[in-house]
């Protein structure tokens, strides 16, 4: 399964369609847990960096991002879910 995050923005459906199109199962969640046990991870992205970091911490997703990126799992982050993998 291809998670999709949801922080509350972004393309969502356009990329699930895409992933989907492509004949995998695409997920979009906003559970860490479907994050981590998922075989790929999109981060799509509109909007400011701040704004998503901020979604991403409530949500608990930042840690799972982190985990998984340290596992070295599938990983594809668009526009502004880039940005946020940057320090600075």
């Amino acid at each position: 399964m291809i998670a999709i995050v949801d922080y509350g923005a972004g393309n969502l459906r356009s990329v699930a369609n895409a992933v989907s199109s492509l004949g995998y199962e695409a997920r979009v969640t906003g559970h860490p847990d479907d994050v981590v046990s998922a075989t790929g991870i999109i981060l799509p992205g509109v909007g400011a960096a701040a704004d998503t970091m901020r979604s991403l911490e409530k949500a608990g997703m930042s840690e799972a991002i982190r985990q998984v990126i340290w596992e070295r799992k599938p990983f594809f982050a668009i526009c502004v879910g880039m940005q946020v993998l940057f320090d600075e």
